[in-house]
């Protein structure tokens, strides 16, 4: 591996009968014969051995270890993606007959356009099931292997099995959640591989939809007992909680999504509780966020309004945007708004997949920050969800009622239609008219791009998550306190002390605690840190600073985990400075 990383510096540096056994042992194990060669050809053409001996599956077991120790190797990664890219696959290469750890994506992408091809032939699938098994099942080389191939195994392996027996809507919620849930999930990042290449991707779209179908059925036969349990949602979490708590409140959310982010890795001591709600309906925006803020009616609503309604039942708690977050925040009761994925899913429709693939691991990544600082539950939940219509034929779309008007994915009239084809409603959003739904995730037909839709009748719109992290604080842990904050609220002079105070029961491991202190301005900057401080037990610990702004935040934070453990603002006294008397 040496050698494959620096073949002329190698070559350089060693003994010339060294660098001769190094060839001849290799073009043993390459199953080729010995010529002198300049060391980057010779380093060439022993890959071309070894990735032929992968593609067609002769390759051996010493070789094979060779290869292995290879991918595994940090230093090799950049030498042998470069060595991946220059070597020329040929196209007779099956991905049936290469060998599993093979590092070629483009046999990974022959596979799936095959399948296509099988999808289309209605021919048995079973082959591809054991290619994608054998595939995934090795631990090794996984950073060569198409991230994508877990999705296709969820699409072949899914059973949709029979909802068509469930007999109330919680019941479906439970099965979509649980059951359906994945294959949503599966298509979303199978249309960011394959979106262009639409021949390949329409085959795989059909596919699902015999599964949707299967599950919409089902769902539109219970659909009749629709009752939202939105309304008032962010305040109750509130008033139900203790400790910190933090909601992130997403605009266009759908609950696969959340699943996706339950199933990640989080740190251990984190319980992960998956709530559902209804949406109000239409599952539009407006609509949606008015009624998680608890304001009786959408009409006309502002977000200023949505904001100050919750703030009057909910005391002491901020609203912010969740790219503002960031460690100065102490708020005991947090609101982070998040509107990426609704604003580029409409933007860009299903162009726009790609990027909210993106902010599922943003969001992943900001509710373990939020656990990390000391937030003992964080909440996600949204307005509405969203379905993805694929590609679409004129023919697809949903021919509106005459004498409607079309808004998203439902038509409003100011008369009824006698039309069983449609489901009708009526409520506040369109002023007491008529609300119909299509019973499909197809959309009116109407000018524009479709992709990316919602404000219809569907779980992915309408079930919403309402997932909480949590965790227990670490009961073991030294407590650390700001002792005196009224003398810091109010400044004399240019230096001033701050005094740091560990209580405990005593035991062994709460006798000492490392804390660094963090200073902010007014506007959540970061000002500077400390160095790392040690706390001990039933003592305070004074560190002497000067006070270079009229108002400072200052935050004791955890030196190991970061965790928030006090916070207090420090403020020069109003009144003139003793110190200027004498």
């Amino acid at each position: 591996m040496e050698f494959l990383v620096s073949p002329d510096q190698f070559a350089r540096e060693q003994d010339e009968s060294v660098y001769l056994q190094l060839q001849q042992e290799t073009c043993k194990l390459t199953n080729r014969p010995f010529t002198p060669q300049q060391p980057t050809v010779f380093a060439k053409e022993v890959m071309t051995c070894m990735f032929d001996a992968l593609a067609y599956n002769s390759i051996s077991e010493q070789l094979l270890d060779i290869y292995h120790s290879m991918t595994d190797s940090n230093e090799m990664a950049e030498c042998l993606k470069e060595h991946i890219f220059n070597y020329e696959l040929k196209a007779e290469v099956s991905p049936f007959l290469a060998h599993k750890d093979h590092p070629f994506i483009e046999l990974d992408k022959r596979f799936f356009r095959q399948l296509s091809q099988a999808i289309t032939n209605h021919a048995d699938l079973q082959n591809f099931k054991t290619y994608l098994a054998d595939r995934l099942a090795s631990a090794k080389t996984k950073v060569y292997k198409a991230d994508w191939l877990k999705h296709v195994t969820t699409l072949l392996e899914f059973n949709v099995g029979q909802p068509n027996l469930l007999d109330n809507l919680e019941s479906l919620a439970n099965y979509y959640k649980n059951t359906f849930a994945p294959l949503d999930t599966a298509m979303r990042y199978l249309y960011v591989e394959w979106l262009n290449e639409p021949a390949i991707i329409r085959p795989v779209q059909e596919f699902y939809e015999i599964q949707n179908k299967v599950m919409l059925d089902a769902w539109y036969d219970l659909v009749g007992g629709y009752n939202q349990t939105q309304r008032g949602l962010l305040k109750n979490i509130f008033e139900n909680s203790t400790g910190r708590t933090a909601i992130i409140v997403c605009d266009g959310l759908r609950l696969e999504m959340a699943e996706a982010i339950a199933k990640r890795k989080f740190n251990s001591g984190v319980h992960i509780k998956r709530e559902t709600a209804w949406s109000t309906l239409p599952s539009v925006t407006p609509n949606g966020m008015s009624a998680l803020y608890g304001l009786p009616s959408p009409v006309g609503d502002s977000i200023t309004k949505r904001h100050n309604e919750l703030r009057n039942s909910v005391p002491n708690m901020e609203i912010m945007q969740l790219n503002a977050f960031n460690p100065s925040v102490t708020a005991e009761r947090l609101v982070l708004i998040y509107g990426d994925i609704d604003h580029i899913g409409e933007a860009k429709q299903l162009a726009g997949l790609a990027d909210i693939a993106n902010y599922e691991v943003e969001l992943y990544k900001k509710i373990s920050e939020l656990l990390i600082v000391g937030y003992q539950n964080v909440f996600i939940t949204t307005d509405h969800g969203f379905v993805i219509t694929g590609l679409l034929e004129e023919a697809d779309k949903i021919v509106p009622p005459s004498s409607t008007s079309v808004d998203e994915r439902f038509v409003t009239a100011e008369s009824s239609i006698d039309n069983g084809s449609f489901i009708e409603r009526r409520d506040l959003w369109t002023s007491g008219n008529y609300q119909y739904y299509a019973k499909t995730d197809k959309p009116f037909r109407t000018r524009g791009a479709y992709g990316y839709s919602h404000g219809g009748l569907t779980p992915q719109e309408c079930l919403i998550p309402v997932y909480q992290f949590s965790q227990e604080l670490a009961s073991h842990e030294l407590k650390v306190k700001i002792g005196n904050k009224a003398e810091l609220s109010a400044i004399t002079g240019q230096y001033y002390k701050i005094k740091l105070q560990g209580t405990g029961d005593g035991s062994i491991f709460e006798n000492t605690r490392k804390v660094k202190l963090l200073f902010y301005n007014e506007d959540g900057v970061k000002i500077t840190e400390s160095t790392i401080l040690n706390v001990v037990v039933d003592a305070t610990t004074e560190i002497e600073n000067e006070i270079a702004y009229s108002s400072i935040k200052l935050v004791v934070v955890d030196a190991i985990t970061t965790a928030q453990l006090d916070t207090c603002i420090i403020k020069k006294s109003s009144s003139r400075d003793l110190d200027d008397l004498f």
